[in-house]
């Protein structure tokens, strides 16, 4: 499955933000062998101390905290692409150890490398990225949505080699995901629309034998993972509320396969008000977690 996933909100590398719709999931996927035989993969992705006196590149700051009682939180930065189109955060598994950190927007996935960033290209400027794995190999690999069709890559090369197109939903639904819905390897796309997920079991036109289940509200931003280590990707929404006074930023986690009846079971404080939401697993655990990437 996928611990990747698209998020509602993509953050501008600028100071201005973008809302296109993550991220983003059993335990999905390998790596990319096309990008792994170019450059050095960073286990965690942290990103270089700058030098002395030199000044520093404007990062990310990734952050994670676990679903479960203790609540960890796993933190590391990455640098920023070198483009002022909105850059949306996808966890994505490229070598088995826990998710790697990706930014990607305008036709770019850049990935934090042990040599510094290795970017590939694929599809076109204003398509949704993903990535998963999409054919049940172990591996996750970039995807788009335009509109009402998915483009699958096959590598993490440009171009995306052996690329696989398939149409699902409608060009209207608030938002995509990726996920593996039913624990069988395979990462498939999950739409929203209204507060109804609509959840393709084939990356195949009108995706095979589609499930659904009404969670939330259809302004909550949404994540795809197996949040409860279940062996299958279910969800968790995020929210402002209002404690004591003040905006707190909160997801409301679910464990069920969609399909069923999905409730949450669990409450996840986590970020501040302009962090964009992600979910993966930045260390090689047995579940995902809920995360927020802050921008400068």
């Amino acid at each position: 499955m996928s611990t990747t996933r698209t998020t509602s909100s993509a953050r501008s590398t600028s100071s201005t933000s973008s809302t296109s719709r993550r991220t983003t999931a059993p335990r999905r996927t390998g790596g990319a062998v096309g990008l792994a035989a170019t450059v050095a993969l960073a286990v965690g992705m942290l990103a270089a101390p700058a030098t002395a006196g030199a000044a520093a590149d404007p990062n990310a700051e990734w952050s994670f905290r676990g679903t479960g009682s203790t609540g960890t939180v796993t933190a590391f930065t990455t640098p920023l692409p070198p483009t002022t189109l909105p850059s949306q955060p996808l966890m994505c598994d490229l070598d088995e150890l826990g998710d790697q950190a990706v930014l990607a927007g305008g036709s770019l996935f850049q990935v934090a490398t042990a040599e510094g960033t290795a970017v590939v290209r694929f599809g076109r400027a204003g398509d949704v990225p993903l990535c998963g794995d999409w054919d049940g190999g172990g591996e996750d690999t970039p995807g788009v949505r335009r509109g009402n069709v998915y483009h699958l890559a096959s590598s993490w090369t440009d171009g995306g080699g052996t690329v696989r197109s398939h149409r699902f939903g409608q060009a209207t639904d608030s938002l995509a995901l990726t996920g593996d819905w039913d624990g069988n390897g395979t990462d498939t796309v999950a739409v929203r629309r209204g507060n109804v997920f609509h959840a393709s079991r084939a990356n195949t036109d009108g995706g095979g034998a589609v499930v659904r289940s009404g969670f939330g509200r259809a302004s909550d931003d949404a994540l795809a993972g197996d949040f409860a280590g279940a062996g299958h990707d279910s969800l968790a929404l995020r929210r402002a509320e209002q404690v004591d006074g003040r905006t707190e930023l909160v997801f409301h986690v679910a464990s069920a396969r969609l399909g069923t009846v999905l409730r949450a079971d669990r409450r996840v404080p986590f970020g501040q008000v302009g962090d964009v939401p992600v979910a993966g697993r930045p260390l090689d655990t047995d579940r995902d977690q809920v995360g927020a990437v802050r921008f400068p």
